[in-house]
This record gives structure tokens, sequence and C-alpha cells, in this order.
């Protein structure tokens, strides 16, 4: 008799898609709702039949599209569900194991006789079966020897696809870009696997084929547009096949492969390349952050059963705050408060002012459940964004089209003032600014004191920060990342309150007098006050349409105390940087900057010496750990410069002297004093012009010590005595090609 078994399965809609929380919040598709069918066909020939083979047929058939999405955070996500899935498997087992153990303990005499009895009781049981086998020749058992011929098993595959697209996004770190899309058009696969009898002496044969052509195209985040990958369809066809020689007679098996490829024509840029690379080095990153705290954990934890489970916790903790910002940000520095709402909602979010504030745009369901992942030309939904300041209504009618395009001005009735704003790429997130006419910004490592006279009076409108970055692995831990990068966006940049600017945008010939006021820790109560006029508008619109549309200017900051004490100046170079918006309006960036900074480039850190005051480091390290008594010198401010770390310069005057030594004890040769020293133990200045450039490179040197240059010329024969160790000062951007 023959057994035919045949199945099918029907699947209408089979859709996959993430979301949080027991409501299912914000879901965002995976793979989009498909259509597809699977057909089982099973033939179990006769028994007696040794040449019919038994049968399996499986086929698959997509009936719609495939379109599916995966990011990176879904990568991760996945690999951290198996790794603890296999984990509390093997937890398990180990537990079953340690139980197993216990177990066996010695048994007692009235168990042992128990198994005695039945051991003999099967023995008697098969001596009876073995004198039934005998008696009754002609029944044929398996105790008699002889076994049945198992049968050919065969086992086809088919797979058809009319259309499959795989895209890869990268949402790590808040990022929120598409990498690259590939599309599999009318993919046919077969196969086929040939399972001989035991009893045979041959072995299992396979062969299978595949035909597709592939698209695929990559996205260019400068462009924000999909760009081809593969300028044309790549017609590929594969064949495989394991099966005995058919040239010569022999039992050997042979595998074949063959590969028929059409011309598989590639383009791409750059940005291709750098997207993927940051890509890659996020999973680094991701992939460290998981190990470490798996480490660690188990170096503290010595229970073997919470060590796996807490150290799966804290690698997916790990991975989590690797989220430091959104892919969208507003930040405000108007100078007044503000308010916006993301495409038509009626909700309104508050911005003050001088604040960031982080957000993601909804996901708009396509055919499926969640929203959909689509980026460049297949976006349907403009991100838009409605910003509410006073009673102006500003909107932004697409956040991506607007990136790098020019600042707009915008009237606001209320406050008879412009604001502006832009869109630019800052970091992994897209970043709408809003700005006054005027907006501060502080490149050195001092925070300033900002201040507007008008109306006979100073206004105090607070602190511009020193320009920082975040520190590797070194965060507050009362913030989270994402509210440390708000802060750290914000930190060095101020906008002046247009209200106050009011006057001087009406008349176009009214200056505009700004104070700024350093905030040294050290001050011992002197504060310090420096004042500049900005030109007039009408000024401003020359300054921009000139070709420099830079200007320099120096501010000194000088004591100014009621007991009439004086101490030292402090002087800083405000660069002001005027473009002009629609043609009319002037913006104007001013840069507090140092009035020099000084780089160490060589690769051995260095003493710098100073009588002259306001010199600081760039960097928060420590001040100098002196070692020895000889770098002590209240009359000098003394750094110590570690390789490619640099000191801001702030001293008024032309220029600033500096005196350079070692840092490094030598463990051979011999020891280097004061650079330029007139003898031993004595220190000579090198003057750096502080009010132009360095036309040519300075040639300096760090001087043998002669105690230790005789007693090394004593113990070893030289063949020329020399006065020591040569440097270069000289600018940043000097090519001087013989150095």
């Amino acid at each position: 008799s023959t057994v035919e078994k045949d199945y099918r399965i029907d699947a209408e809609r089979v859709e996959i898609y993430t979301a949080q929380g027991a409501g299912s919040l914000h879901p965002v598709q995976i793979l989009e709702p498909a259509k597809f069918a699977v057909f089982y066909y099973q033939n179990v020939g006769n028994a007696s039949g040794a040449s019919s083979p038994h049968l399996t047929d499986l086929k698959f058939v997509t009936l719609s599209p495939i379109d599916l999405t995966v990011s990176m955070q879904n990568a991760a996500l996945a690999s951290t569900l198996v790794s603890s899935i296999s984990d509390s498997f093997s937890g398990d087992e180990n537990e079953n194991e340690d139980d197993e153990n216990n177990e066996f303990h010695s048994l007692s005499a009235k168990d042992a006789g128990r198994i005695a009895r039945l051991d003999q009781a099967l023995e008697e049981d098969a001596d009876e079966s073995t004198q039934c086998s005998s008696e009754h020749p002609g029944n044929i058992s398996v105790h008699a020897g002889k076994q049945p011929r198992s049968r050919r098993r065969v086992v086809r595959l088919k797979m058809t696809s009319p259309e499959a697209t795989l895209t890869v996004t990268n949402d790590f770190q808040g990022l929120d870009e598409a990498l690259f899309k590939i599309v599999a058009m009318n993919c046919v696969f077969g196969g086929e696997v040939n399972y001989p009898g035991v009893s045979a002496h041959e072995k299992p044969c396979f062969g299978c084929n595949i035909n597709t052509s592939i698209l695929a195209d990559y996205f260019d985040a400068a462009s924000n547009r999909w760009e081809s990958l593969l300028t044309s369809p790549w017609e590929l066809t594969f064949n495989a096949s394991r099966s005995p020689q058919a040239r010569v007679q022999s039992k050997r098996m042979s595998t074949t492969f063959d590969i028929e490829s059409s011309s598989c024509h590639i383009s791409f840029s750059e940005h291709f390349l750098v997207n993927v690379g940051a890509a890659s080095r996020m999973w680094s990153v991701y992939s460290g952050a998981t190990k470490q705290a798996t480490a660690l954990v188990e170096e503290r934890v010595k229970d073997d059963s919470s060590k796996r489970r807490l150290s799966r916790s804290m690698a997916a903790h790990a991975a989590r705050s690797l989220i430091t910002t959104l892919p969208y940000a507003i930040e405000n520095h108007s100078g007044m408060s503000a308010s916006y709402s993301v495409y038509d909602d009626l909700i309104r979010h508050p911005l003050p002012a001088s604040s960031t504030r982080f957000f993601r745009f909804e996901l708009f369901p396509g055919r499926g459940s969640g929203g959909q992942r689509v980026y460049g030309q297949d976006v349907r939904h403009s991100k838009s964004i409605t910003l509410y300041i006073e009673d102006t209504k500003v909107v932004i009618n697409d956040m991506d089209s607007e990136v790098s395009k020019p600042r707009s001005a915008h009237y606001i009735p209320d406050i008879r003032a412009h604001v502006f704003v832009n869109v630019v790429k800052s970091g992994n997130s897209t970043v709408l600014h809003i700005s006054s006419i005027v907006e501060m910004h502080n490149s050195s490592s001092l925070p300033f004191r900002i201040g507007v006279i008008g109306d006979e009076r100073v206004h105090d409108l607070g602190i511009v920060n020193k320009s920082r970055k975040r520190k590797t692995n070194v965060h507050d831990e009362s913030n989270s990342l994402l509210k440390e990068s708000e802060q750290l966006m914000t930190h060095s940049v101020f906008g002046l309150p247009a209200p106050l600017l009011r006057s001087f945008t009406e008349d176009t010939s009214e200056t505009l007098c700004i104070q700024i006021c350093p905030v040294l820790e050290d001050s011992d109560g002197v504060g310090l006050v420096g004042m500049f006029n900005l030109p007039p508008m009408e000024r401003l619109v020359e300054i921009a349409t000139s070709d420099e549309s830079r200007k320099m200017i120096e501010v000194a900051c000088s004591p100014m105390t009621s007991r009439g004490t004086r101490g030292s100046s402090l002087a800083a170079n405000i660069c002001c940087k005027v473009s002009l918006v629609g043609g009319a309006h002037p913006f104007v960036e001013l840069f507090i900057e140092p009035r020099a900074i000084l780089q160490n480039k060589l690769p051995v850190g260095v003493i710098l010496r100073t009588p002259m005051p306001h010199t600081f480091l760039s960097t928060d390290a420590p001040r100098l750990e002196r070692s020895t008594d000889e770098d002590e010198d209240p009359d000098y401010t003394t750094h110590k410069l570690m390789p490619l770390e640099s000191v801001e310069v702030f001293t008024p005057g032309p220029s600033i002297a500096i005196s350079l030594k070692c840092a490094d004890l030598p463990i051979g040769g011999t020891s280097t004093g004061w650079a330029d020293g007139n003898g031993e133990g004595s220190m000579g200045f090198i003057d750096i012009p502080l009010k132009c450039n360095i036309l040519e490179p300075l040639k300096c040197t760090f001087p043998f010590k002669t105690k230790s240059l005789d007693r090394y010329e004593s113990s070893r024969q030289v063949a020329y005595r020399c006065s020591g160790s040569d440097f270069y000062v000289l600018e940043a951007d000097d090519v001087t090609p013989d150095l």
C-alpha cells in the first residue's frame, strides 16, 4: 500500500514589528505584511518495494513582495535575546546535573533486594522468548538477526519569490539613517537531497540551483537621497551538485559548483564608506560595552547562578546607555522663550531660552500595524515642525530638506525684531537653530559673563561657559546621557535677547555696547571687566558684503573694584563674523578666543614657565605635579604640557615671554636644562608675538647640563661636542619644507 500526505498553509497577513510596553506603544515595522503559501507533500511507498523511494516535497511561494527593514538595534536586541535564552538552557542543564549528582547515594538493603528480584524476572522472560523463536522458525523477528532493508529517501525543496527587499539602517547612538538596500527580483530556488538506504554502499547526494536578479542602493546622507549602488541589474545563476562521477566507473563522489553571472557595475561615493565605517565602529562599541559588563560581573560575583543573569542584565543596560541623542533637536539661542509642535499636533512643547530639546518624528504606518521606516525619495510625509515665538508662527515644512540650506529671517511683530532659523547636521542629530541677530560663542577654556549696556544700565545676561567635549566613559551619574548631551550643545553658545536689540536694529547708526567679564577661580575678589562696541547695522552690512567678512576685536578686561585695588589685566580676542541673511539682514556671530594657543607637538612632555599673567591649560588636567624644588617659583606661572596639550594665552601686551624645559628625565645620555639658557641653572626666554604671526620658525635648544655632559664624555668617546637638543617654535599653519 502507498501512504500519501498533502498539506497546504496559506498566510494572508504575516508581519513583524517592535513596540514598547503592554500597550504596544510606538510600534515600528520590521516586516511589512506579506502573503505566502507553503505546500508539504509526502509519499510513503509500499514497504515491500525496495525501489520506490520515500518522497518528501516542500514548496514555499510568496504571493506578495517581501519588505524587511532591519536596524542595528534590532540586531543587538536579537543577539541579547539569543544569548539570554541559550544561557537559560545551559543554566537549567547545569542545575539538573547538580541535582543528579546530589541524588547518587548508597542503596538500602531493601532496595538492593528489590532490584535483584527484578533482574532475575527479566532473565526468565528473555529465556522464554528465545525458546518460542526456536519452535517457530518461520517467524522473522529482530532477535533472529535478519533486518529489513531501509528504503531510499528523497527530499525536494522549492522556493519562489517575485520580489524581496532588505533595508539595513543604523539607529545606534541616536542616529536614524539608512545604510543600504538590496532587492532580489524573481528569485527561484530548487534543491533535492537523496538519502540512500542503510544497507546500500552509497552516500547522500544533493543538487540545488538559484536564479535571481539583484538590485542595490545606498543612502547618501549628504543629499538625503537613495543612490544606485548597482547601476544595472545583476543577473546571477548558481548551481551545485554532489553525486558519483559520471565519466568514470567509480564510487568516488564528485562535488561541482557552477556560477554564471552577468557584469556587476558598482557605483558609490565616499559618504557610503563613511556611513558603513561609522556603523561598524558603533557595533564594535556596543560589543565592547557588553563584554566589559559581562567581565565585570564575572570578576565580582561568585555565585554562578546569579552571575549569568546579572551579567546579561548589565550588558543590556550598557547597550541601552549608548543612546546619547535622538535623531532631531531644537536649539533656542534667541534669548527668549518659545514652544514647538511636531506635525500638526495641537500639543506645544516648551522651549526655554538657551536650551536644547531632542525629539523624534513618529513614523507613519504603511501596510502594517507599526510605523514604516522610509528615507530619501520614499518619504511621503514631510517632517514638518511649527515654532511659536510670542504670537508668531514659523513653519518648517521638512527638516530633512532644510539641511545645509541658507539661514532664513523671520520678523516677530511683538518685539519688532527678526529671529533667524537654520537647520544643520550636528553630530548624529539634525538640529534646528533659532538665533537672534547676535550670537556669542565661547571658544576658550574660561567662562565669561555677558552683559549689554543700554538704557543707562547693564543688563546681565548670564554666563557663556567654556567650550568642552564629553570625556570618554565619564559622565554625571545624576543625569542621563541624553540630558547631558542637551546641556553640552548649549554649553558654550549664548544668544543675545532679541528684545534688547530692538533699538540697535531699528536705528542703523547706533552701536551696541557689550560687556564681558572673565570668571576666574583665583580672582581674590578682584573683578575684571571689558567692553567693546559692535559696529552699527549699516557698517555690518558693509562687512558682510565685503571680501573680509571677519573682524578681530581685542578686548582688555581691567580690574574694577570698590576698594580701588588693581591687579593685572586680561586680554581676549573677539572674532566678529558677519553674514547677510535674505540679502538685507546681517547676522553676527561673536567668538571669544584667547590671544594665542601654545601647543606641544614634541613627542615628550615639556614644562612651560612664564612671568606673565593669565595663561591657562586648555584641558581640565591638574596643574604641574612638582617633583623637585627647582621648578617651584612663586614669581612664575608653570604648566606641564604632555604631547598635544596646549596653553591658552590671555596676557595683555604685544608679546609673551616663555621658557621651556623637558619634563622627562632621560634614562640614558645627558639631562637638559631650560631652553636657550646661558649657563647651567640659568633660564632664557623665548619671545612669542601676540599681535602678529611668527614670520619664520624660531630655532631653540634644550641645552645639555655641563656636569652631566662631562660625566657622559668621560665614560664614552665622542666625535664631537653638541650644545643640546634643537626644536622649533612656529605657526600651526606653517608649511616650511625643511622641517
